[in-house]
């Protein structure tokens, strides 16, 4: 059970390195006999963790962004006040979140550690 652990845990860490599909439908058709489905079960949970590592790291990144954001754009009106010059841009201006939203990967590498485990994918 450890070895099919680690061989499960190696899939899903390659899949999730390789893993660049676009995203589409998929229809599963499980495996047979009680390991396998233990196994496929075991790569539900492997990609639930992934999901909300996905989910955090992206919102992490958000706030930073937002951070980030403020501050340039509080040093960018002091130095315009400073040299007297209007200030035209707003916060807005400074936000880039939509670099935050990074694609984890996280369905292919299910896919991956289904079929290792004997099931289907469609």
């Amino acid at each position: 059970m450890l070895r099919l652990l680690r061989i499960i845990l190696l899939t899903v860490s390659v899949s999730v390195l390789f893993g660049c599909l676009p995203r589409q439908q998929y229809s599963y058709q499980p495996p047979d006999g009680k390991l396998p489905q233990k196994c496929v079960a075991l790569c539900k949970q492997a990609s639930n963790s992934c999901m909300q590592i996905c989910a955090l790291k992206n919102s992490t990144c958000r706030r930073e962004m937002q951070r980030n954001a403020h501050e340039r754009h509080l040093n960018y009106k002091i130095s315009r006040r400073e040299q007297g010059m209007p200030v035209r841009k707003t916060y807005d201006d400074f936000l880039r979140t939509s670099s935050c939203e990074h694609s984890c990967h996280c369905i292919p590498a299910y896919n991956t550690c289904y079929r290792a485990c004997g099931g289907s994918v469609y």
